[in-house]
């Protein structure tokens, strides 16, 4: 067997690796392009102006007066993960806990472009004493996925809250205009 010249070697891998890269660039650009472009084009989004946080958010009364707040994080440059969020807004006191009491339903996705987006339930309960939070990992119709074990607690959980998820996942299609697969 022959052996290959080294500078052919150098330069089969540069194209190799350049492919690569352009390949990444291409698949991160149809990404943005087509999920988070649209959203970001959306009057009702609004920049957080905080250094701290690329996320955009925007606050508003539905019809049945409560008020929520919209938070997308766009991916950066070749990262392939961003979020959209729904979550009520609550209050804080001055000792650090909050004002609000009782179970919020909010609804919370991970857009992919190869693969189903990751939709959680996610259940926030503050009593007296005690704040929880609970995912709960659901399909695009907020149906539980047959390939995951649910403890009975999550089970019990989905089951109070699953009429809530389904309104409250209607005013996240609405506000995002996307509909997760």
């Amino acid at each position: 067997m022959k052996k290959m010249p080294v500078l052919r070697r150098i330069v089969i891998m540069m194209i190799v690796i350049v492919t690569v890269f352009v390949v990444v660039n291409i698949m991160w650009f149809y990404m943005y392009i087509s999920i988070y472009k649209p959203i970001l084009n959306n009057p009702k989004i609004v920049l957080d102006d905080s250094e701290s946080s690329k996320c955009y958010s925007y606050s508003f009364d539905t019809e049945n007066t409560r008020e929520y707040g919209f938070f997308l994080k766009s991916p950066k440059y070749l990262k392939f993960w961003g979020c959209l969020q729904m979550s009520h807004s609550m209050i804080m006191s001055e000792t650090g806990g909050f004002l609000d009491t009782g179970r919020n339903v909010d609804i919370v996705c991970y857009p992919k472009i190869f693969k189903k987006d990751k939709l959680f339930i996610r259940v926030f309960s503050n009593d007296s004493n005690e704040f929880r939070l609970i995912e709960i990992r659901v399909d695009e119709n907020l149906e539980l996925l047959s390939d995951v074990t649910y403890s009975p607690e999550e089970q019990q959980i989905y089951n109070e809250c699953i009429d809530e998820a389904r309104k409250n996942y209607k005013v996240f299609t609405d506000f995002f205009d996307y509909q997760c697969n």
